[in-house]
């Protein structure tokens, strides 16, 4: 019997069926609430608010500062006179009174003073210190306080002999005044952080027994006010 010719087929080669190619693992999905709404989420994003915040008004309060710049206080002694200026052994008697104008020339700015005093000196000796009432001062506004230092008799240094000596044969007496403040300034609705302005006075006294420097008086005196800074 003739034998049959095999299929065609039977001479190729076989591989077997195609492997598929592995899948990449998926994991499921989280979603975006689950993220918006976790603990670490929600503080991150109350940070960042905060962050804003802070440089807004920051940024906001800088503004304010540059375009109101607050002007020094002006202050003056308008009138004072000694009634009574005696040394007796290094021992000072006094009767000093002036009235002191403290003016704030800002147009936008209000002051809250929190602290105010004035001290005489006479020669680097400290001779009284006044504690004046707190008070708020509305813009472009001047207050009035009438000062009074009475004292003695107070001992003083030696070197207060020659001072004293040489004033009152020219006729004049030269007592400082120093004003010290501590108060904050409202621009708008901002206020400012605390400040310390010192006024420093320097008082020419006619000498009560001079009739020649009575006759001049005492002229108003500006004093040096430190800058808001």
């Amino acid at each position: 019997m003739a034998q049959q010719p095999k299929e065609a087929y039977l001479n190729e080669s076989y591989y077997g069926p195609t492997i598929p190619a592995d899948q990449p693992t998926q994991r499921p999905r989280i979603p975006s609430t689950m993220h918006q709404c976790s603990p670490y989420a929600l503080l991150c994003h109350a940070f960042k608010a905060l962050t804003i915040v802070i440089i807004v008004i920051g940024i906001t309060v800088l503004t304010l500062w540059l375009i109101y710049t607050p002007q020094p206080l002006k202050v003056y002694v308008e009138s004072a006179n000694l009634t009574r200026f005696d040394l007796n052994d290094s021992s000072l008697s006094f009767n000093l009174y002036a009235n002191l104008t403290v003016r704030n020339p800002n147009k936008r700015g209000e002051i809250y003073y929190k602290h105010v005093q004035a001290t005489a000196f006479y020669n680097g000796d400290k001779l009284e210190d006044i504690i004046l009432p707190l008070f708020h001062q509305q813009k472009k506004n001047t207050t009035a306080f009438d000062l009074s230092y009475i004292g003695g008799p107070l001992k003083v240094g030696p070197s207060v002999n020659e001072t004293y000596g040489r004033e009152k044969d020219e006729g004049w007496f030269y007592v400082g005044v120093k004003f010290y403040t501590k108060v904050r300034l409202r621009m708008i609705i901002i206020n400012s952080v605390e400040y310390a302005p010192q006024g420093d006075c320097e008082l020419r006294l006619p000498a009560p027994t001079n009739e020649t420097s009575m006759k001049v008086g005492f002229q108003r005196t500006k004093c040096h006010v430190d800058q808001f800074t």
